[in-house]
């Protein structure tokens, strides 16, 4: 199946039952791959299956050398170790679901690839700062950013909490009458 159309792509998504979150993040790396090559997802889909369809053997097929390459000059220099391999995973997972058959490629060696910076105590920041950045929030963020403060949670974990839901878990330490009066600090 050549992607003829944008139907195509949805349809990929739909048989995995991707999430929103997930299709953006193959958006995300489909564009990027097709940007470095310079060629359309479709052209390269269809270039893998003519290459398949040919029988050229795998040390010559150019999907090899176009992930490979993508990999080596685009991703490792420019993310650090868990983005290169997601990319990664999303080109070789959207190739797969064209029934296109991907050959191995070398494994990377980790020790090339950048790290997570390490957060230590002067990267957090201070009861002053805070404040600041709460005088300049809206209600909503400013729900989200005590609820994380309060309960160490991060901001995924709250995404999803409400106005409503903030006042009424935190009424015990506000006892106010209104949200207004529950983010004063």
């Amino acid at each position: 199946m050549i992607i003829q159309n944008q139907k195509d792509i949805e349809n990929f998504h739909k048989i995995r039952g991707h999430s929103k979150t997930t299709i953006t993040n193959y958006k995300n790396s489909l564009k990027k791959y097709s940007k470095f090559h310079n060629i359309s997802i479709s052209k390269l889909i269809e270039e893998a299956i003519n290459e398949q369809k040919e029988k050229i053997p795998h040390h010559e097929l150019k999907i090899y050398n176009r992930i490979l390459d993508f990999r080596t000059d685009y991703l490792i220099p420019n993310f650090v170790n868990n983005s290169v391999l997601s990319h990664e995973t999303r080109i070789k997972t959207f190739y797969r679901c064209f029934r296109i058959e991907v050959p191995n490629l070398p494994p990377i060696n980790k020790k090339i690839l950048k790290k997570n910076p390490i957060i230590t105590y002067d990267d957090i920041l201070t009861k002053e700062e805070l404040i600041k950045g709460l005088k300049h929030s809206n209600k909503y963020l400013k729900s989200r950013i005590m609820m994380m403060i309060s309960s160490g949670t991060a901001i995924q974990e709250t995404q999803n909490i409400t106005k409503k839901d903030f006042y009424k878990s935190t009424y015990s330490y506000h006892k106010s009458e209104n949200l207004e009066e529950a983010l004063k600090y």
